[in-house]
């Protein structure tokens, strides 16, 4: 389960932008997840759980924005929504697509006092 590590470096992330901001609790953290990131969401907001006891994080509420997975047919030059990196283009079928989004992990916006 790689999003229990990735929880712990969100959590690193996080304490070290407030800190560099003079901010001495974190009340809230938006994420960004793609649908094509490879990082399952809920298992990270779930791994959150058991990462910020003890940290400036720990009152924290998380916020999760999904970025839906798009492609872009080389064939057609259309644009649609994908739900695997494997997804043909719906108008002719065509693969492999360009990937024009839904692969992002980010932390969004930290805030804190």
């Amino acid at each position: 389960m790689h999003e229990l590590s990735l929880a712990f470096e969100i959590v690193n992330l996080v304490e070290t932008e407030a800190r560099n901001h003079g901010a001495e609790k974190v009340f809230g953290v938006t994420l960004q997840i793609g649908t094509l990131s490879g990082v399952d969401a809920e298992a990270v907001m779930y791994a959150l759980e058991f990462t910020v006891p003890g940290t400036m994080l720990e009152k924290s509420k998380f916020f999760l924005h999904t970025e839906k997975g798009m492609g872009r047919c080389f064939n057609c030059d259309i644009t649609f929504e994908m739900d695997s990196r494997t997804q043909g283009c719906p108008r002719c079928g065509m693969v492999p697509v360009q990937v024009n989004g839904g692969n992002s992990f980010s932390v969004l916006s930290i805030e804190a006092e």
